[in-house]
């Protein structure tokens, strides 16, 4: 509501420059800038603008995909770290919590705390996130083959009334991915993004669409059992970003096909 901006991604580089603490250890850091409205740095936030987290171990894999912006302006950034990272920033820009969250190899296994780490973990990033009107937080993301919702509660547990443990991940294709997710005024969430009918994407991606409920499963009123895939073209095409027109509650997808927008 002040109109700063805020922007999340990563750095890497010696120590003292990815992190102003000297004793840092960690070279590539999750970095949160933010910009007063005429774009200077907002020294009043982390260290002269900018906040440092280390998730996991300080490896190349380490960066921030979305931030979304709670009612009290917290900030919550989530992305990846190997596996799912979820930060969430104070307004002066020191870190509220900090998770680095496992994905279960398995449809019907719960998602745990690293360093609880079932056997057969995923590769997993955080690709976007929503903050729903009661706090608590929505995530999409991409873990194996397959993509997935996550939600958690204000206080930094995982919302168990929500698919399994808090965790619902699907298999729409042999490879299936969200790029976005927007919540509808239900609460119920609509991910978009792509998959492929091989594991290699050797035919194409096609875009997909997909509706669940507000408690995590496939919602079967929305397309054929709650999903939608459509092929736009020849070649490849998915979806990056996704709104709810507010004055009918239509859904806006907007992708690209081939190299085109």
């Amino acid at each position: 509501t002040d109109g700063k901006i805020v922007v999340g991604g990563h750095s890497k580089g010696t120590p003292t420059t990815c992190s102003l603490n000297p004793n840092f250890v960690h070279t590539v850091c999750w970095t949160i800038a933010r910009y007063n409205t005429d774009g200077s740095l907002d020294v009043s936030f982390g260290n002269g603008g900018i906040a440092f987290s280390s998730v996991r171990d300080g490896t190349d894999s380490e960066i921030i995909h979305r931030l979304a912006i709670q009612t009290d302006g917290k900030i919550v950034a989530v992305g990846t770290a190997f596996n799912l990272g979820v930060v969430r920033y104070n307004t002066n820009g020191s870190e509220d919590f900090k998770d680095l969250i496992v994905i279960p190899n398995s449809f019907s296994h719960q998602p745990t705390f690293f360093p609880t780490t079932p056997a057969g973990e995923l590769a997993a990033s955080g690709t976007t996130v929503r903050i729903q009107q009661d706090g608590k937080i929505i995530i999409g993301g991409n873990a194996g083959d397959h993509m997935f919702l996550l939600r958690l509660n204000q206080n930094n547990s995982f919302d168990t009334t929500f698919g399994i443990g808090g965790l619902r991940r699907v298999g729409i294709m042999a490879l299936d991915f969200t790029n976005d997710i927007v919540l509808q005024q239900d609460n119920n969430i609509v991910s978009v993004g792509g998959g492929c009918t091989t594991s290699n994407c050797s035919t194409g991606v096609d875009t997909i669409v997909a509706g669940f409920t507000s408690g995590g499963s496939l919602d079967s009123t929305f397309g054929s059992g709650g999903i939608v895939i459509n092929s736009f073209s020849t070649g490849s095409d998915s979806a990056s970003s996704v709104l709810i027109q507010p004055q009918n509650n239509k859904i806006i997808v907007g992708g690209h096909q081939g190299l085109e927008l």
